[in-house]
């Protein structure tokens, strides 16, 4: 892999992110192995991180000498400098050099191993407690507790001092009797009936323990509710009951009911997790709302002079700004009438449908009551999943099969893949009737039901096997049938069997640099060495379009301010990656979340899950943005909304990911070394498969993989993969000969030591020798591919160079033409003015290489 806005620091071979052979290792992994790095920095892994490319060192273990021991000079030294910084520690905190140095005397039983202290410790405390005392401490707790319980919650905030009072007292009283903190706040939740007045008292409760010793207030009761457990509920109706306000005492429930594991469909469980999630986002919405107005009641019913009224008006405009926040967000969301994007997007729709639903706030009253009601039957009917807005408690139908939504899903996102590659091969000029007739076979039928979906899904093999046959039989051109082929295993996801560099070039490689010019310029700007790598770069584009940047690194070299969009509106395609790689693995840690929550073991809501949910929403609105600009082709388009499709319905995810996920050249070169690498480390370890095989028969028993043998075998492979990566020069190559023949003298002499026979020996000879010369030639064919890529991407920018000029200079012609007077001489003839030109398919005839190049 290139880097793109960072200059190499010399030849060493590049990858990409996660891509790299697992031989290699990073500087610290190779000290923990006893190594030191001299010269063994074979490669450079490239990656992305916070918008900014990284770059790690790579080292070779095979290559790396080993760590040289510390002598005891260095060792002395190491110590003298520890016992210094220990001192200088030891002064700032008042504790002299002297004091630290000077041994004391411990005492009997520490320095003295035979004293006859006695093992046991002595009870100083004592011993006199009188049962009627251990009553009376109990009587008063419970007569705190009660007083607690009887404690009006409004009196909290009413303008009421006396009941101000005491609840301060009661709780002051309640934690120095030694009642525990979460027990507290579990006794104050059941003894309120409204959401909001158990907040205030539970801020009340953290605002008595904040200044209290961890001694008083962090130890667990036996029956300690966990404080994420705690789900108050919202407030009250006006019209309710007062029989119903009774306190009751029940246990402290959460808004996921997770007292029966649901082990369904990944659709299934995403929406279970999807509705506990938005039902703890609104509640927390809705406690807020609360304790706003509670506050604004108690500062207008305050005495005059009131103490506390200056913290009550603070903590209410902080407040009233996370409302403003929280409630322009949701008007956004409900005010829209397309369902939401993906299961976080349905979370937040429905968090913030259920928040105002019962506000009396006309519009968005109405607009969250449709929601909801959308959302209820939505989640009902296709997952069995009971939001109970009413009781505030999500449920699921124990026993409701959910597999058919599942598979209908699945289904809908294979035909949107084929009909995709359909369309795309219906706009180009040159691709016959009947190919289009076979690839719509292959496709289906729109508006399949649910007993079709399980077919359609089962047979789309034999469909695909069906179309590349009536391919071969249809008498194409070899360039034309590769392109078609192309396309379709394209858009299913699959080129696994495709060789990249027969492809057709459909992204002009000299416009795919436009969208990366920004990046490169920035870094120009911090670092000026990076202006090499800028010149390889734009190397491919039109010399119009260099001159346009070269100018623009002259202003930021001469210090001057520059706008680096010199294209606005073109795709980053690097960008796009990373965004689409990024929500993929958000997306499985989600994933792995709703596991555990649907089956029991997470019984919360954590806030985590509810940030990463929100960086979902705003990494698929960016990468629907992004597919929206020029220079995105549109099987591309198709192909990455597919992708978050397959996401969603939990087909994929970042470690299934096609491995061709946009079509540029660029990309399909990164993908053509993945697989360079990947094959290359493949030789090494089938050889030492092979090899380990032999050494088993011979012994008649299973390799010790700690022993002599293995690792120096293990040693061996290592560096036959390293070989076969290639991209060395002459004195790497001569490097990995030297370190090969030294592996292949201490495996000998592990392998005699080990008793191994001596047939046995020359065959794990031969196995490696052979995969000796599959290496050389599997790294030396790495450099004659880099050649075909670089020629590729320079001929592909040329020809659609000489496209774009042709087609300027026709429109040109005829613009010229419509305006031109009445000529007196006669016009030569048009040679084709008596054919008639058909029209339709079959009459396509310009070529898939260059056709869509200028898209």
């Amino acid at each position: 892999m290139t880097a793109l806005d960072e200059a190499p620091d010399d030849s060493r071979q590049e990858y990409a992110w996660g891509l790299a052979p697992s031989h290699l290792v990073t500087r610290r992994q190779l000290r923990e192995r006893g190594k030191s790095p001299g010269k063994s920095a074979v490669a450079l892994m490239i990656g992305k991180a916070w918008g900014k490319r990284v770059a790690a060192v790579l080292f070779d273990p095979a290559l790396a000498p080993d760590k040289r021991p510390a002598s005891p000079a260095q060792r002395a030294s190491a110590a003298k400098a520890t016992l210094a910084r220990q001192i200088k520690a030891a002064e700032r905190r008042g504790i002299t050099a002297e004091e630290l140095t000077t041994e004391s005397d411990p005492g009997p039983g520490w320095a003295d191993p035979d004293s006859t202290t006695p093992s046991q410790e002595e009870n100083i405390m004592s011993d006199n407690t009188s049962q009627t005392a251990a009553a009376a401490e109990k009587e008063r707790v419970k007569s705190l507790s009660q007083r607690l319980r009887e404690l009006d919650p409004n009196g909290r905030y009413a303008g009421k001092s006396s009941g101000w009072a005491m609840a301060d007292e009661v709780f002051t009283e309640l934690l120095d009797a030694g009642l525990d903190p979460e027990t507290l706040v579990d006794k104050v939740r059941r003894g309120t009936r409204n959401g909001y007045q158990a907040s205030i008292l539970m801020r009340s409760i953290q605002d008595n323990t904040a200044h209290r010793t961890p001694d008083q207030s962090a130890t667990p009761a036996p029956n300690a509710v966990p404080e994420q457990q705690i789900r108050p509920e919202p407030a009250a109706p006006a019209a309710e009951s007062t029989a119903a306000a009774v306190p009751k005492e029940e246990p402290p429930s959460t808004p996921a009911d997770t007292s029966t594991a649901l082990r369904g469909t990944y659709g299934q469980r995403m929406a279970f997790l999807v509705t506990s999630v938005a039902m703890h986002q609104s509640l927390q919405q809705r406690i807020q709302l609360d304790e706003a107005t509670a506050l604004q009641q108690a500062l207008a019913e305050a005495p005059e002079g009131f103490e506390d009224a200056a913290r009550l008006s603070s903590n209410l405009a902080w407040l009233r700004q996370d409302i403003a926040n929280f409630r322009a967000k949701d008007e956004r969301l409900l005010a829209t009438s397309e369902w939401p994007q993906g299961p976080e997007g349905e979370a937040a729709v429905l968090a913030a449908a259920l928040t105002w639903f019962d506000s009396g706030e006309e519009p968005l009253a109405s607009s969250a009551t449709r929601w909801v009601s959308s959302m209820d039957a939505h989640f009902a009917q296709g997952w069995g999943i009971d939001v109970g807005s009413g009781e505030w408690k999500v449920t699921f139908e124990e026993g409701f099969d959910a597999g058919e939504v599942q598979q209908f899903r699945e289904a809908d996102v294979v035909f949107a893949r084929a009909n995709a590659a359909f369309e795309v091969l219906g706009s180009m000029k040159n691709v016959p009737e009947r190919v289009l007739e076979a690839v719509a076979a292959w496709r289906g039928e729109e508006g399949m039901t649910a007993e079709m979906t399980e077919q359609y899904l089962a047979g789309e093999s034999d469909r695909h096997a069906q179309l590349t046959r009536d391919l071969g039989s249809a008498g194409l051109h070899p360039d034309l049938r590769a392109g078609v082929q192309f396309i379709v295993d394209y858009a299913r996801g699959d080129v696994a069997s495709t060789d990249l560099l027969k492809t057709p070039i459909l992204v002009n490689p000299a416009e795919e640099v436009r969208g990366r010019v920004p990046n490169m310029l920035d870094t120009f700007a911090k670092n000026k060495a990076h202006a090499a790598i800028i010149g390889t770069e734009i190397a491919v584009m039109t010399e119009p379009d260099r001159e346009r940047v070269r100018a623009a690194g002259k202003q930021i070299a001469a210090g001057e301010q520059v706008d680096t969009q010199l294209w606005p509106g073109w795709v980053n395609r690097s960008e796009l990656d990373s965004k689409v790689r990024t929500f993929a693995r958000t997306a499985r840690e989600v994933a792995v979340y709703a596991d555990a929550l649907s089956t029991g073991e997470v019984d919360n809501i954590d806030d985590d899950i509810q940030v990463e949910l929100a960086s979902m929403v705003d990494d698929r609105r960016d990468i629907r943005a992004m597919l929206d600009l020029q220079g995105v082709h549109p099987i591309e388009k198709a192909q990455v909304l597919a992708v978050l499709a397959d996401i969603d319905t939990g087909r994929i995810d970042d470690r299934t990911l096609p491995q061709v996920l946009l079509i540029d050249e660029r990309s399909k070169q990164e993908a053509d070394w993945a697989r360079h690498g990947s094959a290359a480390e493949q030789i090494g370890d089938q050889a030492v498969s092979e090899a380990t095989e032999v050494l088993e028969r011979d012994k008649g028993r299973a390799l010790n993989p700690r022993s002599a043998v293995s690792d120096e075998l293990d040693k061996v492979g290592r560096g036959l993969g390293c070989v076969a990566q290639g991209g060395h020069d002459s004195k790497e190559l001569t490097r990995l000969r030297e370190r090969h023949s030294e592996g292949m003298g201490k495996l000998g002499q592990a392998l005699a030591a080990a008793e191994i026979e001596v047939p046995a020996r020359m065959r794990v000879r031969a196995i490696i020798d052979t995969s000796a010369r599959k290496a050389g030639q599997h790294g030396r064919s790495r450099e004659e591919r880099d050649k075909l890529w670089t020629n590729r991407i320079r001929s592909g920018a040329a020809t659609a160079a000489r496209a774009a000029d042709a087609q300027a200079q026709h429109a040109a012609v005829e613009a010229g033409q419509a305006h031109l007077p009445e000529r007196a001489c006669a016009k030569r003839p048009d040679p084709s003015a008596g054919q008639t030109t058909p029209t339709g398919p079959a009459a396509r005839v310009s070529r898939l290489h260059h056709s869509e190049v200028g898209r």
